[in-house]
């Protein structure tokens, strides 16, 4: 008997205020397995932006939705991993402390602006500290996404946009598929291309 659990869903980004959304039609998602990292999926999004996985295991999976459309800057790229456990997926674990300095550096540097905008020295070594903290954060996501397109059992199969070129859409989400929850929607809305 197939198992009747499946992922569904849909991809999109904003063209432009007068347009509004298109469809990532053609775009690459990529499923990932917790319990077989040597397993994976691929399918593409139709004409109208969705994808589908269907007769999956209950589990843990991970989704990746590789926009052929929106450009993101590495930070946009990279804090999609904040939010996934790479190391159930790929083995590789992620320094989520060197996310959390950037969100910290970032604050105290809008901080003193906002009060003392004239401070530039101070002001220019907080954006230092920001800039150095961003950089070791974008490393360990270069080392998952290095490992995933040159060393993985995947190897060249995956056609991962690479953090530190800052460019290729990148949307990550987990999914737990239970004897409750058999089938899951994804939203990925890419918003507006950063550049």
């Amino acid at each position: 008997m197939f198992a009747q659990n499946s992922i569904k869903g849909n991809a999109f980004y904003k063209y432009n205020d007068y347009v509004g959304n298109k469809a990532e039609a053609g775009s690459t998602v990529y499923l990932f397995y917790a319990d077989n990292k040597k397993k994976y999926q691929e399918t593409k999004c139709d004409l109208a932006g969705n994808f589908a996985f269907e007769n999956l295991d209950t589990g843990s999976y991970l989704i990746a939705v590789l926009s052929g459309n929106v450009r993101q800057y590495a930070e946009t790229h990279a804090g999609q991993y904040k939010y996934i456990n790479a190391k159930k997926y790929f083995g590789v674990d992620i320094d989520k402390s060197l996310f959390a300095n950037v969100d910290i550096y970032k604050k105290n540097y809008d901080q003193l602006y906002a009060s003392k905008p004239n401070k530039k020295k101070q002001l220019k070594e907080w954006e230092s500290q920001v800039d150095v903290a961003t950089t070791h954060y974008i490393g360990s996501i270069s080392i998952i996404e290095d490992y995933l397109t040159k060393t993985s059992p995947y190897k060249k199969d995956l056609a991962f946009p690479f953090v530190d070129m800052g460019f290729g859409g990148l949307y990550l989400k987990e999914v737990e598929l239970n004897n409750q929850n058999k089938s899951a929607t994804i939203i990925a809305d890419y918003g507006l291309s950063e550049f």
